[in-house]
């Protein structure tokens, strides 16, 4: 992800593929890549949901197969920590 970038927060970038205005995946943010190193091959999406004063992960799932479920979060962070964290650059799973 460059910096600065809006697709954690509040704008998901286009995933790339060809899909209709009201497709739910449009709205998710990509969070996982395809271990092939071509993040469209097979990447895992997350909706964001910002509140004022927490960042809401939730409702997970895989972009070529959106009627797999998983049983992941919700998961929460508190907004200025994770709006931070996005700012500097410094990936969310390295921070003690």
């Amino acid at each position: 992800m460059l910096q600065p970038s809006r697709e954690r927060l509040d704008c998901p970038r286009d995933p790339g593929f060809v899909l209709d205005p009201d497709d739910p995946r449009r709205t998710k943010a990509t969070v996982l890549g395809c271990t092939c190193g071509i993040t469209q091959c097979w990447f895992v999406q997350v909706r964001v949901t910002l509140l004022p004063e927490v960042v809401v992960w939730s409702e997970f799932g895989r972009f070529h197969r959106p009627h797999w479920h998983y049983n992941l979060g919700p998961f929460t962070f508190d907004r200025e920590r994770y709006e931070t964290q996005l700012a500097s650059g410094v990936a969310l799973d390295t921070v003690v």
